[in-house]
This record gives structure tokens, C-alpha cells and sequence, in this order.
């Protein structure tokens, strides 16, 4: 995890391209995913990158008069793939099972500045399920980049002023008990709601004023939040990717690319979605765009500046 206060310019460090085909599958997919292979194939190209993933329960009165403080809770390190897919998906994050052992040994070298630029011939999709099996018989192309580089990746900023898109989404009739105003103003401090510690004012004192997190502009954008409905159904045990995919894609429909416009997206979901079949609070993408937040997490200062320390 990148501290706020670590925030910095990355050099640029361009790894090797490696071409390797792949092996006996390590680890082998569940019966369940060999149905996929039924479905048609087709090649993608996808970034696949670290996110730092907070699990954990929530109960009572959290800081900053958010309701709910953690309790159990933990944090691990996850890989996704980040892809744009043949299906009019904009920069979709998948869990990628199927891997040859080379490629998996090069995910367990990298460290939290890099990323794995993969090109994939032949993969079968779960969007349902956020989830990418590669086929036992695909050839790979890899290559380490910083995370920095490529389309979607930004330098990290340590002063300046970064533009911050809050998406507040409800899902199927279920939403965040935060609402949009208390979200500007402890994100922000803006509005009725606004609070004397938000996570601008944080930045802004951690930075001596260098470093100012401002509220994004577009249309339907109101002191930096937007709201986003979703109807369609998402389901298994990393739903709150499903979910965050139908999010991003909505929200590209809109604005276009969302790193062409902001520096930090940040979602926030209703309770009740799953990451590898838990309950989590929170994660973000190192060296990303994005940061996931369930419900009233998105109010709490030390989730914000946690997550939001992820993504440059």
C-alpha cells in the first residue's frame, strides 16, 4: 500500500517481452468453469494488476459518525485482469483462473509498482461471475510494465490538483445508506452535510497545501457525485466485480474513458456483495484509477485515505 504522504513521480522501467505457451494448467478450474468451455473463445489483451483488498464485518458507530466499525477485519493482496472485451466492455476487471506456472511466477516477482501486460489467444467469459478461464491450449504473451504506463494508468501526483468522480450506485432497489450529500461532504466537505475533516482537507494538510483533491464536472455530477442505477443481475462469489464492471461500464457510456477525465473513481456500493466469497469493506487498485467502497466505508476518512493512497 502507498502512503499518501509517498506519493511520487514513478520512473518508467520497460520489462521484457516474453512469449510462452502454456503448460499444464496450475491451479486446475472447478467443473463448474470447464462448462464455460462450451462457449465460444476469443483472444484479449488485459492488464493484470495488484489490488489491496480490506475484509471484514461491520458493526456500531464508526468515525466520523459513519455507522459501522470493523471488526475482524484483514487485508490481503488480489491480482485482476483489466481488459476493454470483444462484448462493448469498457476496462472490465475479471479474476483470471487457469494460468501457466510461468506466468504465475512472474505475478509472484512483481512488486506493487508493476503491473503484467498479458495478450491471451484464446480465453472463455464468465461476466456474470467476473471471471476469465484461460484455455489449456491458449498462447501468452506477457510483459512487467509500471503500473503508470498505458492508457489508464496515471503518474502519481504529489502536488497539484486531482479531479475525483464519486459514483454512488443502486442496485436493484438497493442503495448505500450514505447519501449523495453526506458523500460530497465527507469526501469533499461540501454541501449541507459538509464535514470539518473530509478527505480533501486531509490531503490538503498532509500535502501542506500542495496536493488538492477537487470534485470532478460532467453532466449529472452534482459536488462531485453521480448516482448510477443498475438493474441486471450479479451473482457468485466475486460479485461486487460483476457489479463494479456493470458500474464502470455505465459510467464510460457517459463520460468516455474515466481516466480521460478524472484522476480517482471512486464506487460505492450497497452491502451484501462478495470478494473471493467475503464479506468485504473496501479495495483498491494499485497504481489504478478506482476504489470500491461498501456503503458507509466511503464515509469513514481512514478507508478513503487508504484507498485512495492506492491509486495515484
Amino acid at each position: 500500500m502507498m502512503a499518501a504522504s509517498k506519493l511520487c513521480v514513478w520512473l518508467v522501467v520497460l520489462g521484457t517481452l516474453i512469449h510462452v505457451a502454456a503448460p499444464a494448467p496450475v491451479p486446475a478450474p472447478s467443473s463448474s468453469f470447464r462448462e464455460l468451455e462450451q462457449t465460444p473463445y476469443f483472444p484479449i489483451v488485459c492488464k493484470i494488476i495488484q489490488i489491496d483488498v480490506q475484509f471484514g464485518q461491520v458493526s456500531a458507530e464508526g468515525e466520523g459518525g459513519a455507522s459501522g466499525a470493523s471488526t475482524n477485519s484483514d487485508e490481503e493482496e488480489s491480482y485482476v485482469c483489466l481488459a476493454d472485451t470483444l462484448d462493448g466492455g469498457f476496462d472490465q476487471a475479471y479474476r483470471i483462473i487457469n494460468l501457466p506456472p510461468t506466468i504465475l511466477d512472474q505475478l509472484d516477482a512483481m512488486d506493487s509498482s508493476s503491473s503484467l501486460a498479458v495478450a491471451i489467444s484464446m480465453v472463455y467469459l464468465d461476466a456474470a461471475n467476473a471471471t476469465l478461464l484461460v484455455a489449456d491450449d491458449a498462447e501468452i504473451a506477457a510483459k512487467q510494465e509500471l503500473n503508470q504506463q498505458g492508457e489508464r494508468r496515471r503518474l502519481a501526483k504529489s502536488q497539484g490538483v486531482n479531479k475525483v468522480l464519486v459514483i454512488r450506485v443502486t442496485h436493484k432497489n438497493s442503495a448505500p445508506s450514505l447519501t449523495k450529500q453526506q458523500l460530497a461532504g465527507r469526501i469533499f466537505g461540501l454541501g449541507e452535510a459538509a464535514a470539518r475533516v473530509s478527505l480533501s482537507s486531509q490531503f490538503r494538510a498532509c500535502s501542506f497545501s500542495k496536493l488538492r483533491m477537487i470534485p470532478g464536472k460532467g453532466d449529472g455530477i452534482e459536488n462531485g457525485v453521480m448516482e448510477i442505477s443498475i438493474d441486471e443481475p450479479v451473482s457468485g462469489d466475486f460479485s461486487v466485480l460483476a457489479l463494479e464492471n456493470l458500474v464502470v461500464n455505465k459510467a464510460s457510456r457517459a463520460f468516455g474513458a474515466l481516466s480521460s477525465s478524472f484522476d480517482h473513481v471512486l464506487i460505492v456500493l450497497p452491502r451484501g456483495y462478495k470478494y473471493d466469497g467475503r464479506s468485504y469493506l473496501a479495495y483498491g487498485y494499485v497504481g489504478g484509477l478506482r476504489a470500491v467502497f461498501e456503503d458507509e466505508w466511503a464515509g469513514r476518512i481512514s478507508s478513503l485515505f487508504h484507498e485512495v493512497g492506492t491509486s495515484p
